[in-house]
């Protein structure tokens, strides 16, 4: 889950997050901005980079210090572990490149946590244990890659490294929307050698207006909509979201 910064009784889910995610991907590409190739396993390991949050949130924990499921920054170690192993799992099922992406995405978002949890021994073995076993899976991952005909093409280092990147970068801003931040929010890219800023610029009853530099979008204005949830409720609204390039 993911809470709303402005009101923590309404969260977004992994899989609408992801899902807003792959809408980036589509719109990715203009003169700046190669559109990644292959185009369809790098939108689909956008789509389902998260998979494993799905089962967490139809079954989650809950946070005894809030008496509320726990979100994605919360969740222990443990949980986490799990939750990026079943998500690289089902993107291998449906397509080796995706689930090679998805692989290396999520053995990032693992040392990115480290820094972010007090962890006991115990989870200190099991994160190492995790990334000597996903290594390998990447690792096996490369292999069937470089015997596969069509995937074969779209090895080389600047390639793979500019669709990890992509993959990084709407995974950034897809969540920065989801939680609703409203300060303005930099993320340190490889593409281009500079910075992606995301500011949020207003919002009225149907809509949250953000800005984004650089601009990676092949439209004028970025144009899609989120689901929000309240918490132990049906209740649901559609926000719509609008990206325009910061000047």
């Amino acid at each position: 889950m993911i809470y709303r910064t402005e009101d923590p009784e309404k969260y977004i889910t992994q899989k609408e997050h992801a899902r807003f995610s792959s809408e980036l991907v589509k719109s990715w590409e203009n003169e700046s901005f190669p559109k990644p190739r292959p185009f369809e396993s790098v939108r689909y390991a956008a789509e389902i980079h998260d998979f494993g949050w799905e089962i967490f949130e139809k079954y989650p924990e809950i946070n005894p210090f809030n008496d509320k499921p726990y979100d994605f920054q919360e969740a222990p170690i443990k949980s986490k572990v799990g939750i990026w192993k079943l998500s690289r799992e089902k993107a291998l099922e449906n397509n080796l490149y995706s689930g090679y992406l998805v692989a290396k995405h999520c053995l990032n978002l693992s040392k990115m946590a480290v820094n972010h949890h007090s962890m006991s021994p115990e989870s200190e073995e099991e994160i190492k244990q995790y990334w000597r076993e996903e290594s390998n899976v990447v690792e096996k991952c490369m292999y069937s890659l470089k015997d596969d005909t069509y995937f074969s093409q779209y090895l080389d280092q600047k390639r793979i490294a500019y669709n990890q990147e992509v993959l990084r970068i709407v995974d950034w801003i897809s969540l920065i929307i989801c939680l609703g931040i409203k300060d303005k929010s930099n993320f340190p890219s490889s593409l281009l050698g500079e910075e992606f800023r995301v500011k949020f610029v207003a919002q009225n009853d149907t809509q949250y207006t953000y800005k984004l530099k650089p601009y990676p979008f092949n439209q004028r204005v970025f144009y899609d909509k989120v689901i929000i949830n309240k918490l132990n409720t049906d209740q649901t609204v559609n926000k719509y979201v609008k990206i325009e390039p910061m000047k």
